[in-house]
């Protein structure tokens, strides 16, 4: 099973109370882990998840990056487990990943200087935490 993360619509209480802060948040729901913000969620999965490893699906033949979880050769990301990686990288519709490198990245930590990543984590161990059943892998 997979997730809409269309449907997860983010919550102000995430952020501060400061009306001018909210009004300026660019992140409007769930899907924002698939379209720039993936390695802050493959970084929350794998601080939940003890075991999971941390990598990174870089685009040879242009832009496009994408971060996941492996486990017992499974993949993990926003959506929920995939048997496959293709499988999870056809669900990034952001990039054309026919060609492809991984680089294994377990040691990465999000840049908390950009003012969103400590809202975009919390947001993520929300999601995590209400969906665990979706994410975890034995």
């Amino acid at each position: 099973m997979h997730i809409d993360l269309k449907k997860i619509i983010f919550d102000d209480s995430f952020i501060s109370n400061d009306k001018t802060i909210k009004e300026e948040c660019p992140i409007v729901d769930g899907e924002i882990f698939v379209k720039g913000a993936c390695d802050i969620f493959a970084y929350a999965l794998r601080s939940r998840f003890d075991n999971y490893i941390l990598f990174k699906a870089s685009n040879k033949d242009g832009p496009g990056v994408h971060y996941y979880c492996t486990k017992n050769c499974v993949f993990i990301d926003a959506h929920g487990v995939f048997d496959t990686l293709d499988e999870l990288l056809s669900k990034v519709n952001s990039f054309n990943f026919k060609n492809f490198e991984i680089e294994k990245i377990n040691d990465y930590i999000p840049d908390f200087s950009f003012e969103w990543t400590q809202t975009l984590l919390n947001f993520a161990n929300e999601i995590i935490t209400y969906y665990d059943y979706l994410y975890y892998v034995e």
